[in-house]
């Protein structure tokens, strides 16, 4: 019976022990480690005392029976207690570890879970910086603190001209023009010092040694182990700076333009002005022959000769003054008919032929006997034979050919009139021919407006204004107009 209560004891101290170690276990989360050692070992000496006493009382009912001495009683029994105890407890405190142990591999896992994740959304949203880097439209170095090219996106590749094993490794100031390079090194110097920099905008060498104009933006890139590095966000300009020049360009060519119309309001005026002094000249060279015509022989001859002369002269004036006038006013598509081409050609030799006689020029131009008639707007197309002429004597005053030739030439063909203008002056150094009535590129290479007015003149009279540089040492201007309807 005594046995009997002794393992009812025993499962009644394992069955309050449990819940107690565990209930200590959860209320000693947050304890020093040295505190819940200490708490364990007492909890289960204290669990062994009922055990000990029901001991007691039995080792102290055999003795009576048995005749035998306490002590000696004690010292049969109690050893295989001791070794209970001691294997109990060794057990417990076990127990209690791998229960404390498991809490914090536990905590650990938690934690570590916790880094991963933050890790792994470090990863995916450097992917994704990558993959933007990669992809933007400008050009985006990596560089080291020694200025060492280490990372590049598709951009820069495209940008330079490089593959991506030619560009890596690269000094990155070895990229620009000689004239740049100390420039470019005090930039980067500053940026890894940390000092701000803003964009700035210099020239970069492409892989086939061409100059590229670019906008550069550097910023400082820490790194590990105490080094920095930077990025440098590069932009290609070329055709904002195109624009903004040819932009310039506009505003010179409106301002130009202006101008012009000032000199055509002025000489509009001036003809009118001169009308007044012509009128009294004529009418005294008239008034002076009309007398001589009344009182023959009483006027010298040479008086009479020069008052002849002055009579021409005023008559030509007035000539060349209506032929000024008419130039301002506005002609449209309804004002096409049909005139003779060769008038249109001597009237504008009439205004420029002395001119090129004074300039040592050769002009060669056989008129036509029968009339050669086309379709168009007379006025325009004179005014443009005079820009043509006008521009072959300027080529022609910039040559050192001694014999300097105008060759015009009047063909009358099935599908229309074709007017040929040709000398022998210095050719215009174009990319193509049609670059050379474009405004914009014919002011910027010094050349003016002349060519460019002169095609918009054909254009308005009805036709159509071609060069042709394909002869050496020959530049050949032909407008083309419609046969008369």
């Amino acid at each position: 019976m005594s046995r009997i209560r002794v393992h009812i004891t025993y499962l009644w101290l394992l069955l309050c022990i449990s819940p107690i170690n565990e209930g200590l276990g959860e209320t000693s989360v947050g304890r020093t480690d040295d505190a819940v050692a200490l708490v364990h070992p007492a909890i289960a000496v204290l669990s062994l005392l009922p055990v000990i006493s029901m001991q007691a009382d039995t080792t102290a009912a055999e003795g009576e029976r048995s005749g035998l001495s306490i002590l000696e009683l004690m010292r049969r029994q109690w050893a295989w207690l001791l070794v209970f105890c001691v294997l109990f407890t060794t057990a417990l405190a076990a127990v209690l570890y791998v229960l404390r142990l498991n809490r914090r591999l536990r905590a650990l896992t938690e934690t570590l879970r916790a880094e991963l994740q933050d890790h792994a959304q470090t990863a995916m949203e450097t992917r994704r910086l990558g993959t933007l880097v990669e992809y933007a439209s400008d050009a985006v170095l990596g560089l080291s603190e020694e200025g060492i090219v280490e990372s590049c996106n598709h951009a820069a590749l495209d940008l330079y001209g490089y593959t991506r094993e030619d560009l890596l490794g690269k000094r990155w100031q070895d990229l620009f023009p000689e004239v740049e390079y100390d420039r470019a090194r005090v930039h980067l110097q500053a940026c890894l010092q940390g000092r701000p920099l803003k964009a700035w905008e210099t020239k970069r060498l492409t892989s086939c040694g061409d100059s590229l104009p670019v906008s550069i933006t550097l910023s400082p890139v820490p790194g590990g182990k105490n080094r920095r590095g930077a990025s440098s966000i590069e932009r290609d300009i070329s055709l904002r700076l195109a624009a903004e020049r040819r932009q310039q360009e506009a505003v010179r060519l409106a301002e130009e333009s202006t101008r012009y119309a000032s000199v055509g309001v002025i000489a509009s005026g001036i003809t009118h002005e001169i009308n007044q002094p012509l009128n009294a000249i004529s009418l005294s060279s008239e008034g002076m022959l009309l007398w001589e015509r009344q009182h023959p022989g009483k006027l010298p001859v040479f008086i009479v000769d020069m008052a002849e002369r002055i009579s021409e002269a005023v008559d030509r004036i007035g000539v060349i003054v209506e032929h000024l006038r008419s130039y301002w006013a506005k002609t449209g598509p309804d004002d096409r008919e049909s005139f003779d081409m060769r008038t249109v050609v001597s009237s504008s030799l009439s205004m420029l032929e002395r001119r090129i006689s004074n300039h040592q020029i050769t002009l060669d131009y056989t008129p036509h006997d029968a009339p050669v008639m086309a379709t168009g707007i007379a006025l325009s197309l004179e005014q443009a034979v005079n820009n043509l002429l006008t521009h072959s004597i300027h080529a022609l005053d910039d040559t050192t050919e001694t014999d300097k030739r105008i060759h015009m030439e009047l063909i009358h063909r099935q599908d229309g009139v074709r007017l040929a203008i040709r000398h022998n002056g210095s050719k215009p150094t174009v990319r193509q021919p049609a670059d050379l009535f474009d405004p914009f590129l014919a002011a910027s290479h010094g050349r003016g407006l002349t060519l460019p007015i002169a095609r918009s003149l054909v254009d308005a009279g009805g036709g159509v204004l071609e060069v042709d540089l394909s002869v050496e040492g020959r530049t050949e201007y032909l407008v083309h107009l419609k046969l008369e309807e």
